[in-house]
């Protein structure tokens, strides 16, 4: 369904996970890590700053109320932006690309409340990353980060019910896409996680 990442010289790596999963903090420590190491590298994250993205994240805070199926429009528009924008000119250049969420956010996040396969669909122009890391945790924990480390209002998906079916449907994903996805254990230590996604990350870049 995606187009492969792996015809372009540079790797595309994409770390996912729940709401309160550590997602952004894993992503920088992997690109500064790859950075300090002297791999040409770039750093880009999902919603983007592009509009589509822009107005994702006031629907995200409530400050501006869609349907599911516009929702997964808008972030497949995001996503496309992104790709063709950002992403494969990096990969082209031989830039090693890290992205804080991609494709597998929104078959887990949309496609836990609207028809999955149809999530696919619109997002079928996007690139099929060369490693996805999924970040597990429990939603209980998730929902405790959430509260305690950002200081936040929630955000319209932060509801324990909604958390576990997007946490059920990341897993089944990963598990259908094994040879591409691998799935680490959230619920430890920053430093931990780390040392384990590093773990799987020097095997593509060797």
């Amino acid at each position: 369904m995606y187009n492969n990442s792996s015809n372009f010289p540079g790797k595309f790596i994409a770390i996912e996970g729940i709401d309160g999963s550590g997602t952004t903090t894993q992503t920088k420590l992997l690109y500064n890590w790859m950075k300090k190491r002297g791999y040409k590298v770039y750093y880009t994250k999902e919603p983007t700053g592009f509009l589509p993205g822009q107005i994702i994240r006031l629907a995200l805070k409530g400050e501006l109320k869609y349907s599911d199926k516009v929702l997964a429009l808008l972030f497949a528009a995001d996503r496309l932006l992104h790709t063709e924008k950002i992403i494969i000119p990096k990969l082209r250049q031989g830039i090693h690309v890290i992205s804080d969420r991609y494709v597998m956010s929104s078959i887990a996040y949309q496609g836990s409340l609207i028809d999955k396969e149809w999530v696919k669909a619109i997002n079928r122009f996007s690139l099929s990353p060369t490693l996805t890391i999924y970040i597990d945790v429990p939603v209980k924990v998730s929902l405790k980060r959430i509260m305690t480390e950002r200081q936040k209002k929630k955000e319209i998906y932060e509801e324990p019910y909604i958390l576990e079916k997007v946490r059920k449907t990341y897993i089944e994903e990963c598990i259908r896409n094994r040879e591409r996805c691998i799935v680490v254990n959230g619920d430890r230590s920053i430093d931990e996680v780390h040392s384990d996604i590093l773990k799987t990350v020097r095997n593509i870049l060797d």
